[in-house]
């Protein structure tokens, strides 16, 4: 029971004062700095921008040990601006402070020691179901670098296409590249055929050397990493357009996932992984490894034959066999391979990376046994979900994840409060035993090296939409990435800051959400049979209002709420946010027995 009610408090304590009171305002940095003082006035030069270029900047190796190279130290006076810091990243993420500390008036006067709560702060996108263009890459490298995120896992093959260009095999752009309909999900179950690059009306695209040339040299001039996945052994699909011989059916339809049999599978692999590692510097090399089917490998005699050699019991230790491969090539070049969580079915796997997809279990197993882990549970830290009412926004993929639950996920779960309040979120529902779950050990959490949001593009068709996905939720991702762990007190100052924010993105051409998710419910049951009720909303200037009873009609004259209240009987709400007298958001309707726990409800819906 004291659990319970301790990671309910960690989820309810921003709902405590809704979206009414308004605290003491400090400026809206993003992410939060560790530490920070600020004074009062500004330092200003009249006539001046950018201020970035007057600081007094200082690199001193000897401040590694407690900043790390990317920490800094900025103190702004009447006098000017001196920047310390151990390495040129931390000068960079210093300047980017100093711009969100730039207004009107000046620079606000400030005492800030900084550093990354975690080393990796990462956002994922998915170019293979939809192609996005150079151009808008680079948009989105100079946003994460404006919130100091810095790796960019660069999803360039899948299902829906093959695109980056192989000069050792020309087919996998020339045949692997293009479709008749840009409506991926009405060609994955439709056609699921790939057309030659020049058809007429084909959609498609892929990225040349001189892209990624740029790409990365841009990149790297932001201090990012672009780590780039090539997928095997599933999800390969486009390379049987051109190379059906390397399936197990040697046709274009060859459930695409490569014969781990076939020695000429390896040669291809390592041929094509040569040429990703002459593009990217990247020391991490993400190779997939995830949602093999193995039907076709189950039929395959090849198959059979190399099981009975290597005395291989079943097709997850086939697959096993093939990712060592894969890992070893990797690590001979000097490389890391990472993958998604299904690499854990090897267990003599130390070295590769682990990214954590599948809830947030095989991240906290992973970092026990001392394997590099990155939080990314698709329940929490999807992109591509819903990030407001199913049934009014645009069609999307899995479920419901709005801001809040962005904010709300611990990449580091070290307690058991810490776990079951990361279920609530990931299941909308308390955990019976959190021992199935279990925790990040003590001594291991240096294991657990950051956390990432992912955008898959199913559904993604332009650009807009692409900003619309990620942005403000990323900014979630980017404050959990280097902030330290501010809890759920922290959540009503983030709205202030994600609000201002989201603004200054909108200003710059990023078309982002707009915050207009409904408030959210929730009821924690009490020992007398009542229930203490709660709503907390993401615009932080909002004022919620709810009234009671089927078929109520909610006004701006509606009751407002201020502070968690009790009700004693079975309750009908509806509740939305009102700002100047307007709906602002989306409608919340819901149902509170009295006596009972209601959480917020996190509905999935999938298209098949």
């Amino acid at each position: 029971m004291g659990m319970r009610i301790l990671a309910i408090a960690a989820i309810l304590l921003p709902m405590i004062a809704g979206c009414t009171e308004k605290m003491q305002e400090t400026p809206p940095l993003l992410p939060l700095p560790q530490k920070a003082e600020y004074s009062n006035g500004y330092f200003k030069i009249d006539g001046t921008k950018d201020y970035a270029a007057l600081a007094e900047c200082c690199i001193d190796e000897a401040l590694s040990g407690t900043m790390g190279k990317e920490g800094y130290q900025l103190e702004i006076t009447r006098n000017g601006i001196k920047i310390n810091a151990a390495a040129p990243a931390g000068i960079f993420y210093a300047k980017k402070t100093l711009k969100q500390l730039t207004t009107p008036d000046g620079v606000r006067l400030a005492r800030i020691e900084d550093r990354p709560r975690f080393p990796y702060r990462g956002f994922h996108l998915d170019v293979s179901r939809n192609f996005f263009s150079k151009e808008e890459i680079m948009k989105l490298l100079e946003e994460m670098a404006n919130f100091k995120m810095n790796k960019f896992h660069f999803h360039l093959t899948d299902n829906g296409g093959w695109r980056l260009k192989i000069e050792k095999y020309p087919l996998l752009t020339e045949l692997g590249s293009s479709r008749r309909t840009q409506d991926w999900f009405d060609w994955y179950v439709n056609d699921r055929h790939f057309c030659p690059e020049d058809t007429e009306g084909a959609f498609g695209g892929y990225y040349t050397r001189e892209d990624i040339r740029e790409i990365v040299e841009f990149a790297e001039e932001r201090f990012i990493d672009v780590i780039p996945e090539i997928d095997v052994p599933a999800h390969s699909d486009p390379v049987f357009a051109g190379y059906p011989h390397l399936n197990c059916t040697g046709t274009t339809s060859g459930n695409g996932e490569f014969c781990p049999a076939l020695e000429e599978t390896y040669r291809f692999i390592e041929n094509v992984l040569d040429e990703v590692m002459e593009m990217f510097p990247s020391e991490i090399i993400h190779i997939g490894g995830d949602e093999a089917r193995k039907v076709e490998w189950k039929k395959c005699r090849r198959c059979s034959a190399l099981m009975e050699k290597e005395g291989l019991t079943d097709y997850d230790q086939l697959q096993v066999y093939l990712i060592r491969r894969v890992h070893d090539y990797l690590k001979a070049h000097g490389r890391i391979m990472a993958g998604w969580d299904e690499l854990m079915k090897d267990e003599e796997l130390t070295d590769a990376w682990i990214y954590s997809y599948r809830g947030e279990k095989h991240g906290i197993d992973a970092a026990n046994r001392n394997i590099p882990t990155i939080m990314v549970p698709g329940e929490a830290l999807y992109l591509d979900w819903w990030q407001a009412d199913i049934d009014l926004e645009p069609i999307a993929m899995g479920g419901y994840s709005p801001l809040h639950k962005f904010y709300m996920f611990n990449p580091l779960p070290s307690t058991k409060e810490e776990a079951f309040a990361n279920e609530l979120l990931i299941q909308s529902k308390a955990v019976e035993n959190i021992d199935s779950v279990g925790v990040i050990r003590k001594g291991n959490e240096k294991y657990m090296k950051g956390v990432q949001g992912c955008l898959w593009t199913e559904f993604v068709e332009t650009e807009a939409h692409l900003e619309y996905m990620t942005f403000p939720r990323l900014l979630a991702i980017a404050e959990k990435g280097w902030s330290q762990a501010a809890g759920a007190e922290g959540w009503k100052d983030f709205t202030r800051r994600a609000g201002y924010q989201n603004a200054a993105l909108q200003q710059r051409g990023i078309h982002t959400f707009d915050m207009h998710d409904a408030p959210l419910i929730t009821a924690i049951g009490q020992a007398d049979k009542s229930s203490r009720v709660s709503m907390t909303c993401e615009q932080y200037d909002g004022e919620i209002r709810y009234c009671i009873g089927k078929g109520a009609n909610l006004t701006a004259n509606s009751t407002l709420y201020t502070e968690p209240f009790h009700i004693t009987k079975d309750t009908d709400f509806t509740a939305g946010v009102f700002r100047e007298g307007k709906l602002i958001s989306y409608l919340r309707k819901t149902t509170i027995e009295a006596g009972k726990d209601k959480y917020p409800d996190y509905p999935q819906r999938w298209p098949w």
